[in-house]
């Protein structure tokens, strides 16, 4: 915090949070604005390009009230827009910032993509327990009306947790089955060099231990391994039933699978 610039947070932090934040700014004599939900902004209705029903609300709402924050700090108000917010107030959003959020687009951000008859593909690239969190509460009512078979994709980077990020999914007893690989879209040329299949070994390593892992924590669930994620698309593919098919835990995985089975974005 720096005086005399806002800083600007959203609504549905805790108290103990937005007391030191208040606190915080108080000592600093920073001007704090608090936004409202999204649905108290007046004008025309609100519509989002990139959907959750929950964080990403918090965060257009945060995203509308940080650009008009600078707007009115930059332009001194010279532009022609209708917004008249102070100190976190609800105000009357402009046409084209609604267009703006109805329009956004975020690849592997809470993004639905229909594959053939068989497979529809639910992508997130979340990869903290908060953001699976959320990312598994919006599969979750997606998919809480339709029967199919529920298939999770999952990875994990660096340090992190993977039992702790796993265990809230083989808990929550949607998955039967579980697919991992390694995070490459498709698996090298030359698979008879010695030294890339030595490579590759090693990498097959990480995704035979995250299904070591699953069968662990689901002892009635099904762990599969592929050499890549080609593999795991042609093997879905193949399907006879719908399955709804959860990717998620890495933003490379995501991206992985993007490449493959998003038409549109390299046209983007």
């Amino acid at each position: 915090m720096k005086p005399s610039i806002p800083c600007v947070t959203i609504y549905n932090h805790s108290e103990r949070i937005l007391e030191i934040l208040r606190e915080e700014a108080e000592k600093t004599d920073c001007p704090l604005e608090i936004c409202p939900s999204l649905d108290e902004y007046s004008g025309v209705p609100l519509l989002l390009g990139v959907e959750d029903g929950n964080v990403s609300r918090l965060n257009a709402s945060l995203a509308v009230h940080l650009a008009n924050t600078f707007i009115r700090k930059k332009f001194n108000e010279t532009i022609d827009c209708t917004m008249t917010q102070s100190d976190g107030i609800p105000f009357e959003l402009p046409l084209w910032q609604a267009q703006g959020l109805a329009n956004c687009k975020w690849h592997g951000r809470f993004q639905i993509l229909k594959r053939g008859a068989s497979v529809v593909y639910f992508l997130d690239g979340a990869h903290t327990m908060e953001s699976l969190r959320a990312a598994g509460s919006w599969f979750k009512r997606q998919t809480a009306h339709v029967e199919s078979n529920k298939v999770l994709i999952f990875s994990v980077t660096g340090d992190r947790d993977a039992a702790e990020l796993l265990a809230p999914f083989a808990k929550s007893g949607d998955f039967a089955l579980a697919l991992f690989c390694p995070l490459i879209a498709t698996t090298p040329v030359g698979q008879d060099n010695w030294s890339i299949q030595r490579d590759q070994e090693e990498i097959m390593r990480r995704s035979k231990e995250l299904a070591d892992l699953w069968t662990s924590l689901t002892p009635r669930g099904e762990a599969k391994v592929f050499r890549s994620v080609n593999h795991v698309v042609d093997y879905l593919d193949e399907a006879n039933e719908l399955n709804h098919v959860f990717v998620t835990g890495s933003l490379h995985l995501v991206g992985a699978f993007l490449s493959l089975i998003d038409p549109e974005l390299n046209s983007d």
